[in-house]
């Protein structure tokens, strides 16, 4: 994960992220970041 400000002032105020794992780690911190975002919902991914 890089600051959106790294690419200029166009990405202030975003997040840039690089999926560079296997499909199951990827799996697993997408359903980690969902508890953490939105913990009164389920996310299937």
């Amino acid at each position: 994960m890089t600051p959106g400000a790294a690419f200029g002032p166009r990405g202030e105020g975003y997040v840039r992220l690089a999926l560079v794992a296997n499909e199951q780690r990827i799996r697993q911190a997408l359903r980690q970041l969902a508890k953490v975002l939105s913990p009164a919902k389920s996310v299937v991914v």
